[in-house]
């Protein structure tokens, strides 16, 4: 029988509920151990892709086993799975390959096993057991990337371990340690490439290791308590890429994966690490849901798509196929928790947000407004070498809770290549580009500098300075080479704006959304560069306030400020922006209470 004492839990439970009714409604399908939606396609093959959809599920399924016991739509997926493990099935999986997808697809069906291997595997026949161990144990025969994927791995060898299966001590250690070498500090890894670091740092890394802490404790206390003491440090960190809305800065890939965002925070409680106090971390768990119940993120049929805000192809990886997305159901290892543990007890409690945070491992500078409504996340020396859109993922000036960023359909316009927030260059008659990889970089308490060389002859050294809800840019162009700039604003949505002109400024508005950009060099043409439509991640048609000059060959000092800001009241409020003095060798950057000189040498 089931018990639901908070009343947050119940509603978590008839959450999942509501996401898995579209699949409930096809259990025949189900018992196939595989799922056909329709969409795009995917690097990996059509019936991997049906295989990963069902999979998938189980992050959801296997901790709703625990809080729904009864249930007797499990019984659909138990099948599901004995179909496809089983060789003799047409359903059946297969047999992997090196670097094979499947391996990825593993870890939702470890983590069933050790979750509740009650409904998962003691009620198999010996047959049964035999051929779904046979099929996770592949995983250890192949080579994988050397990235998060080594944690498959992990969870494969001690779901297997605990059903007194053979499994490979020699393998999991060698795992557990390559994955120990992508560790930084502060709590934060690289997921196999140090220049790249995103929310697979939360949502896998640490993920899994609280998964391993929960089963693993008693048998390997020293690592565990690593594990713990990483994960509290780095909550620390990374509860301030959240915006008291519950919205999370969207930045680099796999952004389709939605409120996986929050999925840290649900592992802690699972693992009964209070990194956070439990009213806090409650907080943000039911937020960030909550944001997301806002967003257009479901197919007509009740179905996640693949996209961000709204359905979108466009900002995809090459690995999203239309199941992807369920790797959201992360966050519901809360279901997992006992019902007594002090998290549903606690009353939630609004975290605190630092108004400026200088986070070094990722390289970031973060904002968060005086409201905390809104988080600005200034950037500079993260690359990404393989991923769809790359550049736009990680190495734009700014990322916003409220404004997103756009990913180009070209480049050879700035329609095409809806530049917000970062300098777009191009040569007379050629297409614009946009940073991809520094030449350097520095992180201060008050600002960002990136040194970029596009040419041989041509060095851009840009400093950031935020002043949230303001932003100044300042460029120092050495350039042999006659060149056209664009430096972009925020992205607004476009139906329904106005625009306030000003003096060498133009501020556009939205239902309370402000972005304007002001020219302090009084040397540019300010544009309201009208993107073309899906290339923001979160408005379907935006509007981008550009500024345009072309430069010759020699020196230049360009200085701009750039405004994001939610403002209810009218821009008035806002659009006072900070006094700027551009000296020969200096710029000095004022406001009220506060000042800065940038040198330029």
């Amino acid at each position: 029988m089931r018990k639901y004492p908070p009343s947050d839990k119940r509603m978590l439970c008839n959450k999942l509920a509501e996401i898995l009714e579209p699949f409930i409604a096809h259990l025949g399908q189900i018992e196939t151990g595989q799922y056909d939606l329709t969409g795009g396609g995917t690097v990996y093959d059509a019936s991997i892709g049906r295989a990963e959809t069902f999979l998938r599920l189980l992050w959801g399924v296997g901790p709703y086993t625990l809080s729904e016991p009864e249930n007797p739509h499990v019984l659909s997926f138990v099948k599901g799975i004995l179909n496809g493990t089983n060789p003799q099935s047409d359903y059946y999986w297969g047999e992997l390959t090196d670097f094979d997808q499947r391996m990825v697809e593993m870890a939702s069906l470890a983590t069933a096993l050790l979750l509740n291997p009650m409904r998962f595997w003691e009620p198999l026949t010996e047959n049964e057991k035999h051929n779904l161990a046979r099929w996770l144990l592949q995983i250890n025969d192949y080579d994988m990337p050397q990235t998060n994927w080594l944690f498959f791995r992990v969870l494969v060898n001690i779901a297997l371990k605990q059903c007194n299966c053979e499994w490979s001590p020699d393998k999991l250690n060698d795992a557990l340690n390559r994955l120990d070498g992508y560790y930084l500090s502060n709590g934060w890894y690289y997921d196999g490439y140090e220049n790249q670091i995103d929310y697979y740092i939360p949502m896998a890394f640490h993920y899994y290791a609280l998964i391993y802490v929960k089963f693993m404790q008693d048998e390997d206390p020293q690592r565990c308590h690593k594990f713990k003491q990483r994960a509290i440090e780095f909550a620390h960190q990374f509860k301030q890429w959240f915006s008291a809305t519950g919205a999370a800065v969207p930045y680099g890939r796999s952004l389709t994966y939605r409120f996986s965002q929050v999925a840290f925070f649900s592992a802690l409680v699972f693992a009964d690490v209070e990194a956070l106090p439990w009213g806090e971390i409650k907080s943000i768990i039911y937020d960030h849901l909550r944001y997301w119940e806002q967003q257009d993120i479901y197919s007509d049929a009740g179905f996640l798509t693949v996209g961000y805000a709204y359905p979108n192809l466009i900002m995809a990886e090459g690995y999203n196929g239309p199941g992807s997305p369920y790797w959201a159901l992360k966050t519901f290892l809360l279901l997992a928790v006992d019902d007594e543990h002090q998290f549903w007890k606690a009353d939630r409690t609004s975290p605190t947000f630092s108004s400026k945070n200088l986070q070094v491992e990722p390289r970031m500078l973060i904002c968060h407004s005086a409201t905390g409504n809104e988080v600005q996340v200034f950037t500079a020396g993260q690359h990404s070498h393989e991923h769809a859109h790359a550049k736009e993922k990680y190495e734009k000036f700014v990322y916003s809770t409220t404004f997103g960023f756009s990913v180009p359909k070209s480049n050879i316009t700035l329609k095409q290549g809806a530049f917000d927030n970062c300098l777009a260059i191009a040569e007379p008659g050629l297409p614009y580009e946009t940073a991809y990889g520094l030449e350097d970089y520095q992180l201060t308490d008050d600002y960002v500098k990136r040194i970029w060389k596009p040419r041989r002859d041509v060095v851009i050294t840009s400093w950031i300075i935020p002043l949230l809800p303001w932003h100044i840019r300042i460029h120092r162009i050495k350039t042999a080479r006659r060149m056209n700039l664009a430096d972009g604003g925020f992205s607004l949505p476009k139906f329904g704006y106005q625009d306030l002109q000003l003096e060498h400024q133009v501020l556009a508005m939205n239902h309370g959304l402000v972005s304007g950009v002001l020219d302090y060099t009084q040397r540019d043409q300010i544009l309201l560069v009208d993107a073309e439509p899906n290339t923001n991640l979160l408005f379907r048609k935006t509007i981008i306030p550009t500024l345009v000059q072309c430069v010759i060959p020699g020196e230049h000092v360009i200085v701009h400020g750039i405004i994001g800001d939610h403002c209810t009241q009218g821009p008035n409020l806002t659009s006072n922006p900070p006094d700027v003095c551009v000296l020969k060798n200096m710029v000095v950057v004022n406001t009220p209470d506060w000042s800065v000189e940038v040198p330029l040498e």
